[in-house]
């Protein structure tokens, strides 16, 4: 299926109602053709996990690429048995830092998401 998620820093580009309904789609496709999902996150205020958690029957795993959530959005996204991806981006704060170092280790990816971070 490829990357998919929300993003609603790019709202000019796509607003967070169409976001969000092609994301379910997307999910689908994973379910029908049982394919992991590398999952796309940036500032949707939750939405990201509610829907992931709301449909968690839709996929069979997934790597949520290039975290920077807070420790509690991890611990809930590590609990639905999805692997966190960690390159520079998750690395610039001491709170990243910290959300780092909990991160179960058979449950961490390290990326490099170059040019990017």
């Amino acid at each position: 299926v490829g990357e998919i998620g929300l993003d609603y820093d790019r709202e000019e580009f796509c607003p967070r109602d169409v976001q969000q309904r092609w994301f379910l789609r997307q999910l689908r496709l994973a379910q029908q053709h049982a394919l992991p999902v590398v999952f796309h996150n940036r500032n949707t205020g939750g939405d990201f996990e509610r829907l992931v958690r709301e449909n968690r029957e839709l996929f069979s795993t997934g790597v949520v690429h290039s975290f920077t959530g807070t420790l509690a959005e991890m611990e809930e996204l590590v609990g639905m048995g999805l692997v966190i991806g960690i390159n520079g981006c998750g690395l610039k704060t001491e709170e990243n830092l910290e959300v780092v170092k909990q991160i179960p280790l058979d449950r961490l990816v390290l990326e490099t998401d170059a040019p990017w971070c």
